[in-house]
């Protein structure tokens, strides 16, 4: 299988070790998605599974991290917390990081064989941490505790209003490994820093915000994300879905409009 269309940084790739990770409040998980649990379980036989509680990750970060300890529990959102994380536990383990509302379709085996750091974009251009792996103790992770130590001044200025999903995204989420990623290229441009792999967005199902709740429409996806919308809060989660279809409205609207125009002039 030809995996075209990726971004490779470096030449220094260890492999990932066949790990998966997935973080959740406690040891039961919701049933709903106990089915995407399981198929990640299907697609790796052989693989080490280890699911982080809360509990769990706390831990890790005071015995192994503790100079990260007081920013840890500085973030105001427990969904920060598990950002944090789930970056520590692939710097401190390797493997492959997944979230719970992610389906796994097939093995992951071929997009680890580079090794490395790997990550994903979704279709509008943004670094996505839903599924994420790396071996271990890879720089790149380095670069990342020190953006969530030093956030930048978008984070700290998002930090001051009352939509505060915009600020986990910064501090955290995606958004904040969006600006890693760029500064770990340009370093690697210069100093040919181990390697680090971006895969396109039909890889990992990546739809952009604007169409997350169409259909799958990915042939080549080897996971679908399913975007529960955990982490926010009821008022957020009303906002944002509300906003990501209406968006989606306007720009079908627009295009449709461009394209009568375009008909018309003809």
């Amino acid at each position: 299988m030809k995996l075209s269309r990726t971004v490779i940084c470096g030449e220094n790739f260890d492999p990932v070790p066949k790990i998966i990770h997935q973080t959740w409040k406690t040891d039961r998980i919701p049933d709903a998605w106990k089915p995407y649990q399981a198929s990640w379980l299907r697609a790796h036989p052989g693989w080490q599974y280890v699911l982080w509680t809360d509990e769990a990750n706390r831990r890790l970060i005071a015995e192994r991290y503790p100079w990260f300890l007081p920013v840890y529990e500085a973030f105001p959102r427990e969904i920060q917390r598990v950002d944090a994380a789930r970056y520590f536990i692939l710097y401190t383990h390797g493997g492959v990081y997944a979230d719970l509302d992610c389906e796994c379709v097939k093995p992951l085996d071929p997009l680890m064989a580079r090794g490395g750091a790997i990550v994903s974009r979704t279709r509008d251009g943004v670094i996505d941490c839903a599924v994420i792996a790396s071996s271990a103790n890879h720089p790149f992770w380095q670069l990342v505790f020190r953006r969530m130590q030093t956030p930048t001044f978008v984070a700290r200025l998002l930090g001051s209003v009352r939509y505060e999903a915009s600020h986990v995204l910064f501090t955290t989420g995606t958004r904040m490994l969006n600006g890693v990623v760029r500064e770990y290229r340009r370093h690697a441009t210069v100093t040919g820093a181990s390697g680090l792999t971006i895969y396109a967005p039909r890889f990992f199902s990546g739809r952009s915000w604007l169409d997350r709740y169409e259909p799958f429409d990915d042939p080549e996806a080897f996971v679908r994300h399913h975007y529960a919308d955990s982490w926010l809060r009821p008022r957020e989660q009303r906002v944002h879905r509300w906003f990501t279809k209406r968006a989606a409205r306007w720009a079908t609207g627009l295009l449709l409009g461009a394209v009568s125009v375009l008909i018309a002039t003809c």
